[in-house]
């Protein structure tokens, strides 16, 4: 976003923002029973949390200075003649996305919805890269074959601070993560709420507990919906027998190795 957190400075005293998303981190992963009766009884989510009160606190200054940043970014877009106009941090490109003279009205962002990701991006980024990178580390180590094969590949870029544009360029690299990232899911199940009443149309009849074969699920406005990544990741119907293992990329792309 253009913003330092300064989090690897133990000499400064911690911004603002790098407080506030610490106090949310640490109010998501603290154990309480409420959140979940929550989770399992809608109806009760007026219950006051144990950390309801300092979350919201931290929000605030999340959207106070996400809105700066936004535009901030918002005139750095527009000024043709600042080098940040180019600039490739989330927000900048969100921004000049969004002011893209070509880009449909139904597809353009709001300010909120655009400062809404901040947020995202904070709490999706934190544990999740580190967790898949300590993944992948553990997979290359049980196949020296892969270990090779990628070593060779990403020895042939010639800097040691590669571009995004390079990195893409790596077809080994891009297999080996993508197999990390199904096995091995950071994030193994999400939730979303329907916006609309709908109908999900099923590849396979199931019969319920009532006995009724079903072929489609009926969702409700405001019903939740969970969705298990790591199980779908896993599931041997779509993947194989093997479907739980990492095949060191190798039949999965059936990749020739030297």
């Amino acid at each position: 976003f253009n913003y330092s957190f300064d989090a690897l400075n133990d000499h400064l005293e911690q911004n603002e923002l790098n407080a506030a998303f610490s106090k949310i981190f640490h109010a998501s992963t603290t154990l309480s029973l409420i959140p979940v009766i929550k989770g399992l009884f809608p109806a009760l989510r007026f219950l006051p949390g144990d950390k309801d009160k300092e979350t919201r606190s931290a929000q605030a200054t999340m959207r106070r200075i996400g809105t700066q940043l936004l535009y901030e970014s918002k005139m750095a877009a527009q000024d043709k003649s600042t080098t940040r106009s180019q600039s490739r941090d989330l927000l900048s490109l969100l921004a000049r996305s969004n002011l893209a003279t070509d880009l449909p009205k139904h597809q353009r962002m709001s300010d909120d919805e655009v400062v809404d990701q901040v947020p995202t991006f904070l709490v999706a980024g934190h544990e999740t890269t580190s967790t898949a990178t300590t993944w992948a580390l553990f997979a290359l180590s049980i196949d020296k074959r892969v270990q090779t094969k990628l070593r060779n590949e990403l020895l042939q870029v010639d800097t040691e601070t590669p571009t995004m544009e390079q990195l893409n360029a790596l077809p080994y690299l891009d297999m080996v993560v993508r197999e990390v990232l199904r096995v091995h899911t950071p994030v193994v199940a999400t939730m979303r709420v329907a916006t609309q009443d709908d109908v999900l149309p099923l590849s396979k009849p199931f019969v319920d507990r009532k006995g009724i074969t079903r072929s489609e699920i009926r969702v409700k406005k405001g019903q939740t919906i969970q969705i298990p990544i790591l199980a779908m990741n896993r599931n041997k119907e779509i993947w194989g027998e093997d479907a739980k293992e990492f095949r060191s990329v190798l039949p999965l792309f059936s990749v020739t190795l030297p």
